[in-house]
């Protein structure tokens, strides 16, 4: 009996298809993230110093440790529920949205809370300095370590995505400019809680 030839060759193009999705196109994402992060801080980091030399309010360590000083504020405000003190420095469009969020908190009967706070960056990554100084923008990136949750304000139990642990966290505060003072108009929340945030803004049907 003469057998047929088998061909014992074992062709694995499909696994280094796959390898190269699960695992070199990641590399290759997040490497690119952290490329593009760099070049926005260094060209920030850049312009900040030229806009400075004609412009004090563009210093660079002047806007650091007044996102420092307006972060602990922020989440002062927002534990205390009293923004008598914070409402000066925030735009209108930011204004809105807070109140937004407080209706739904009060709605759902939630309160915030945060402790343990250690800052670990700050960066600038954009700035605009327009003509018109009142059209001038500027973008800090702060991050650390904290904790912060959301709590039903009568059994004081955690929502469901809140983490009473000491997280990583990482916010871009967005500033306009009025006059001589940097009006905070936007928070991201990039990292730490920002799944957090966005269930608050929605609806919050995780008490």
């Amino acid at each position: 009996m003469v057998l047929p030839n088998v061909n014992t060759e074992y062709d694995d193009t499909g696994s280094w298809i796959v390898f190269f999705i699960t695992v070199i196109l990641p590399v290759i994402f997040v490497t690119g993230i952290f490329a593009l992060l760099y070049y926005k801080k260094k060209k920030a980091s850049i312009l900040v110093r030229k806009f400075a030399k004609q412009d004090p309010l563009w210093n660079e360590e002047y806007l650091k440790e007044y996102t420092r000083n307006m972060f602990i504020r922020v989440n002062q405000s927002w534990l205390e529920m009293n923004f008598r003190e914070i409402m000066p420095f925030l735009t209108d469009k930011l204004k809105m949205e807070w109140i937004s969020i407080i209706k739904i908190m009060q709605q759902n009967e939630l309160i915030y809370g945060f402790s343990s706070v250690d800052i670990e960056k700050l960066e600038i990554i954009g700035a605009i300095d327009d003509v018109d100084n009142n059209r001038d923008v500027v973008q800090i990136r702060i991050s650390g370590y904290m904790r912060r949750h959301f709590r039903n304000i009568h059994t004081n139990q955690l929502t469901k995505k809140s983490s009473p642990g000491y997280d990583f966290f990482a916010d871009m505060y967005t500033y306009k400019r009025a006059d001589d003072t940097w009006m905070l108009d936007e928070i991201e929340y990039l990292a730490g809680f920002s799944s957090v945030m966005r269930s608050t803004i929605s609806n919050f049907n995780n008490r």
